[in-house]
């Protein structure tokens, strides 16, 4: 299951939204599975019309603590 971590700043200077969600995911795998599902392009295909702008980044980290 995924869980929100919270808001993100980028750090650049032309940065147009001053914060941006994260979002957890148990695997770097899973992540991106969700990036490629159908159910997340239904729902970015609002986005993608022109509804909005969005830069997604993928990263893999650490468990907390390590």
């Amino acid at each position: 299951m995924a869980e929100p971590t919270g808001p993100a700043r980028s750090g650049r200077p032309d940065d147009r939204l001053h914060a941006e969600p994260g979002i957890q995911f148990p695997t770097f795998e899973q992540g991106v599975a969700c990036f490629q599902s159908d159910e997340y392009n239904k729902a970015a295909a609002f986005r993608r019309g022109g509804a909005g702008e969005v830069e997604t980044v993928i990263v893999e980290g650490v468990e907390a603590g390590k």
